[in-house]
């Protein structure tokens, strides 16, 4: 049964949503690396390595960064024909074999131009574009995630690549921020624990002055439920408050907002989930 928010139809409220953002894993699953490129407000690459050698200075920062990050800085990836761009990675030596899971945050300036990322093991078998890779392509900030299950040998080394992409001729950047990287801990040898204990989603979409935001949960915890403009500034604070575990329901009015492309993010179970939607005339 849906729980419907103690209010009918939230209007857009103009402050900005406040609690701080995590990106920890969830429940069932062990942290291999979490990381934000900033360091009390100064660009950070602690443990990455930029490629071309010798491009770690600021150019390559800019102060654009996602929704309720707690970063100031974020890192700026090039495109380049074929070795030319710009790309930053972290290896990691020793792990086990599993599911592993790759959540980020990105944007690029250019709609449809697109950086990537991707996990990639052993010397042997890096690639230039490796056919297991997300894709970062909207120019509004999103959360973007990868689930990749990996066979390791004990002097395997595993690398989470972020690249700016490739073309001969089109230019643009690839921001990137908010990195976790976590191993799924299977729960009986048969299933594996579902890497989304929160349920996001918008209907009707496109829609024109109002739609419903459905949450479904499996865990109890504050919550808070926001909508960021193209820009990537918050326009509205939905809702804030507990909930519990179940299905929710609340009505949002688009009212006075023009129309376009707004993202609707979810902070919950120290989790964060974005859902593009878009406001019509």
């Amino acid at each position: 049964m849906k729980r419907v928010f103690p209010f009918a139809t939230v209007f857009v409220i103009l402050f900005a949503c406040t609690s701080a953002r995590s990106s920890t894993p969830v429940v069932d699953s062990v942290l291999v690396n979490d990381f934000v490129f900033d360091s009390s407000g100064t660009p950070w690459l602690d443990g990455w390595t930029l490629t071309p050698m010798g491009a770690s200075d600021t150019q390559h920062f800019v102060p654009d960064v996602p929704p309720g990050s707690k970063a100031a800085w974020s890192v700026s990836l090039e495109p380049g024909w074929v070795f030319g761009g710009t790309n930053v990675v972290r290896e990691f030596i020793g792990l086990p074999s599993g599911i592993y899971h790759v959540s980020l945050w990105g944007r690029s300036t250019s709609p449809g131009s697109n950086g990537w990322f991707a996990l990639m093991q052993s010397d042997s078998t890096y690639s230039l574009y490796p056919p297991d890779r997300g894709v970062i392509n909207d120019t509004v900030w999103r959360n973007y995630i990868l689930t990749d299950t990996l066979t390791l040998s004990p002097n395997d080394t595993l690398r989470l690549q972020l690249d700016g992409g490739g073309s001969e001729i089109a230019f643009w950047h690839t921001f990137v921020n908010d990195i976790s990287l976590v191993r799924l801990r299977p729960t009986s040898g048969i299933t594996t624990p579902s890497i989304q204990p929160v349920a996001l989603r918008i209907s009707p979409d496109p829609f024109f002055l109002s739609t419903s935001i459905d949450v479904t949960t499996d865990v109890e915890g504050p919550a808070e439920i926001c909508i960021v403009n193209p820009l990537g500034v918050t326009v509205g604070n939905v809702y804030s408050g507990n909930l519990s575990p179940g299905e929710h329901r609340v009505t949002w009015s688009a009212e006075g907002l023009p129309a376009g492309v707004y993202e609707c993010v979810l902070r919950m179970s120290d989790r964060v989930q974005a859902v593009r939607m878009v406001v019509k005339q």
